[in-house]
């Protein structure tokens, strides 16, 4: 099994701003590449106004 499944370490990374908006880029030690961001989600929850502009993804 490669050392980082199940691992707690932090990876190093990095920040890129697309679009005004902050993506996080990592690589595992096997080579692995990730990119992960936060997109805003509220259009999905028109029916929830108090909270709906509070609502994010992670993708």
């Amino acid at each position: 099994m490669p050392e980082e499944l199940g691992s707690f370490r932090a990876y190093d990374y990095k920040i890129e701003y697309r679009g005004g908006d902050k993506e996080y880029i990592f690589q595992t030690e096997s080579g692995t590449g990730y990119s992960c961001y936060f997109a805003n989600a509220s259009a999905y929850f028109e029916e929830y106004p108090l909270i709906k502009d509070d609502i994010v993804t992670l993708d």
